[in-house]
């Protein structure tokens, strides 16, 4: 289970970088990551030694919710230019190899088509916006 954190965080920001691309300039998105704070519960399932010793890195290492919050409110406060951006510590991020390979671009439409496809299926039109 703990590796499916890692796993959520890359198709959080495909699925952003590719909904910035389909809303064009009405609205600003930005995918941000806040870092580790204290306020975070992402140790459901793992076993109790690595739980243990995560959770005292966390006291020790962990950033206070106020600088999580600043880390958000970097992205919000960007300009038009930082549009479909990866934001960390406050600043545009770096991606892994994988998040800018062209093996990437062509899971990220894939996701997003997917996606379209299960939202369709619920309600009809409701993505024709978007697309």
């Amino acid at each position: 289970m703990p590796d499916r954190y890692f796993l959520s965080k890359l198709l959080l920001i495909l699925l952003g970088r590719e909904l910035a691309s389909h809303a064009g300039d009405a609205v600003l998105i930005n995918m941000v990551n806040p870092g580790f704070c204290k306020t975070t519960n992402i140790f459901n399932g793992f076993p109790f030694l690595e739980m243990a010793g995560a959770m005292m890195g966390l006291f020790f290492f962990g950033r206070t919710p106020e600088m999580g919050a600043r880390a958000v409110m970097s992205a919000v406060d960007s300009d038009r230019s930082g549009h479909g951006k990866y934001f960390e510590s406050g600043q545009e991020g770096t991606l892994s190899p994988y998040a800018r390979s062209d093996e990437e671009a062509a899971m990220q439409r894939r996701l997003w088509d997917e996606l379209v496809e299960v939202f369709e299926s619920i309600e009809s039109s409701i993505t024709k916006e978007l697309v």
